[in-house]
C-alpha cells in the first residue's frame, strides 16, 4: 500500500475538516504555491496528489482544466465533491507510471506536499518530464531538508545521517486526539533537486516560504517560528526542450 494512503485512509475526513483553515495549509503552503504560478486560465493542469482538493479548487476557479489524482480513495471522493467541475479526478499511486497521460499533455504540474511520501523520485520525474509540454512548468512543495533534519535531531537528541534518504514517522499535533502518526521520507537537498535536473527539467525558482501576514493573528508562536526557520521548500521547474 502507498505510504500516503496508509497515512490518510483513516484520517482523510478529519484532515479535510481541520486543514482547511490550519495555518500551515491556508496561510503558508497554498499561498506560497499560488505565488509561484503564472495565470492558469485555459491551461491543462495535473494536480499530482490532490488530497481533498484544496489546491484543485483554486486551480479550477482560476480557469484551469484540471486532471487530479490521489492514492487515497477517501480523498478522491472528497475532491470530487469539492470539484465536480474538474476534468477528471481518480485514484492513482504516483509510484506507478502515468499511463493515463499522453506525452506533452499538461501545461502545468502541481504537487502539494505529496513527494514526501515517495522514496525514489527519479521514475516519477521522468514521467513528469514526459507528460509536460515544452515550456510547461512543474511546481511543488516538500518538507524542507534542513528543517526536517533539525526537527528530528532535536526530537531524538542525536542527529540523523543527513545524506541518507530516511523513512520516519511522527505524530502530528493540532488535529485532535488521537494524534495521527504520519510516515514520510526525509532527504538531503541534493536528493531533493537532482532528480528534477536528471529528468531534463530546469529549476527556475526555489522559495523558502514565509507565512502570510494573516497567520500572525492565527497563531503568533507558529508565525514567529516560520518567519525564522522554514518547514517547507517550494520549487518551480520548466521543460526547456524535448527530453
Amino acid at each position: 500500500m502507498p505510504i500516503g494512503r496508509d497515512n490518510y485512509e483513516d484520517f482523510a475526513e478529519r484532515y479535510t475538516r481541520i486543514a482547511a483553515d490550519k495555518l500551515h495549509n491556508a496561510y503558508y503552503n497554498l499561498p506560497a504555491l499560488e505565488g509561484m504560478m503564472d495565470s492558469v486560465d485555459n491551461r491543462a493542469v495535473f494536480d499530482a496528489g490532490c488530497g481533498p482538493g484544496f489546491l484543485t479548487r483554486r486551480l479550477i476557479d482560476g480557469g484551469a482544466t484540471v486532471t487530479a489524482c490521489d492514492a487515497t480513495p477517501q480523498f478522491v471522493e472528497i475532491c470530487r465533491e469539492r470539484c465536480p467541475d474538474a476534468y477528471r479526478i481518480f485514484e492513482h499511486n504516483l509510484e506507478e507510471p502515468l499511463r493515463f497521460a499522453e506525452d506533452e499533455s499538461f501545461d502545468l504540474i502541481v504537487s502539494s506536499l505529496v513527494l514526501n511520501y515517495i522514496e525514489d523520485w527519479r521514475p516519477l520525474f521522468r514521467e513528469f518530464a514526459r507528460v509536460l509540454k515544452v515550456g510547461g512548468s512543474f511546481i511543488a512543495s516538500v518538507d524542507h531538508p534542513q528543517g526536517t533534519f533539525l526537527r528530528l535531531r532535536d526530537r531524538r537528541g542525536r542527529p540523523p545521517h543527513y545524506f541518507e534518504t530516511e523513512r520516519f514517522s511522527e505524530a502530528w499535533t493540532g488535529f485532535g486526539e488521537p494524534s495521527p502518526v504520519i510516515t514520510s521520507y526525509r532527504r538531503s537537498l541534493e536528493e531533493t533537486l537532482n532528480p528534477i535536473c536528471e529528468a531534463g527539467l530546469k529549476i527556475d525558482m526555489l522559495r523558502e516560504p514565509r507565512p502570510i501576514a494573516e497567520a500572525k493573528a492565527k497563531d503568533p508562536q507558529i508565525y514567529k517560528r516560520l518567519m525564522e526557520l522554514p518547514d517547507f521548500l517550494c520549487m518551480k521547474a520548466s521543460k526547456p526542450n524535448r527530453v
